[in-house]
């Protein structure tokens, strides 16, 4: 792999997260950022979290989809799911 090149305004910008990093954080702070991350819902509900594993060639397939449609990997999953949810679901009418 080659390592990446970064401009010196991205360094100094890393530099200068580091230093903050090092320096540590008020729980002020911390308290303050609670909107950073991954967000806990989805639409109005909170989001509940369904672990589940993929065998390689499917996640090749996942990752390929994401790359090329730029939806984020969770969003194909659930679209995916909403679709065979309603086949399902109109088989058993």
């Amino acid at each position: 792999m080659s390592k990446p090149s970064f401009t010196p305004e991205e360094l100094a910008l890393f530099e200068a997260d580091q230093a903050e990093a090092e320096h540590g954080y008020t729980a002020e702070y911390i308290r303050s950022c609670r909107d950073l991350g991954r967000p806990l819902t989805i639409g109005q509900e909170t989001a509940q979290v369904m672990p589940f594993r993929l065998d390689p060639p499917r996640a090749r397939r996942l990752a390929a989809a994401s790359t090329r449609t730029g939806i984020n990997r969770s969003q194909i999953i659930r679209d995916g799911l909403d679709r065979q949810l309603d086949i399902l679901e109109r088989q058993a009418v």
